[in-house]
């Protein structure tokens, strides 16, 4: 999209139809070794929150039942907002004050912007859609550059 000299595009990326099977000790074991569980794992089961995400922890576990149950294959599908870049090309009024410049223009650039949609069950809860929980994987980081490219 341009307008003048601007010039704003944008990059998307996503996955559809994509399940994740939830096996590791993040969704079975909220409790191991004595440590503070995530706050996904907080959504237990009971008599007053019959439409928890996870299963009624037992002792240090969720493994009242087999793990391998189809409960823990969730939906994770997710529209990211990969790549944002605004543009500027300074115009020929500034370039001609500079004789031995062809072309001048600066840009900012943002990777990784962010989760646009989702429809994981633990996005609410900070996790990257695109890892899910089976490793305590850090999301891609979010970075800017600010830049100027000359042609002389």
């Amino acid at each position: 999209m341009s307008y003048e000299n601007l010039t704003l595009s944008a990059r998307f990326y996503g996955s559809f139809d994509n399940n994740q099977y939830w096996n590791s000790a993040n969704v079975v074991d909220p409790f191991l070794g004595g440590g503070i569980p995530w706050t996904y794992q907080l959504d237990y089961w009971s008599e007053t929150n019959t439409d928890a995400l996870l299963p009624r922890p037992v002792s240090t576990s969720n493994e009242n039942y087999n793990s391998a149950v189809d409960h823990f294959i969730v939906d994770a599908e997710f529209i990211k907002l990969q790549n944002v870049t605004l543009n500027y090309d300074f115009g020929e009024n500034i370039l001609n004050r500079i004789s031995f410049i062809k072309s001048m223009n600066l840009y900012l650039s943002m990777e990784n912007v962010g989760v646009i949609w989702t429809n994981s069950p633990v996005y609410e809860h900070g996790w990257d859609p695109e890892l899910g929980v089976n490793n305590v994987d850090y999301p891609l980081p979010f970075t800017t550059a600010l830049g100027l490219n000359i042609k002389f």
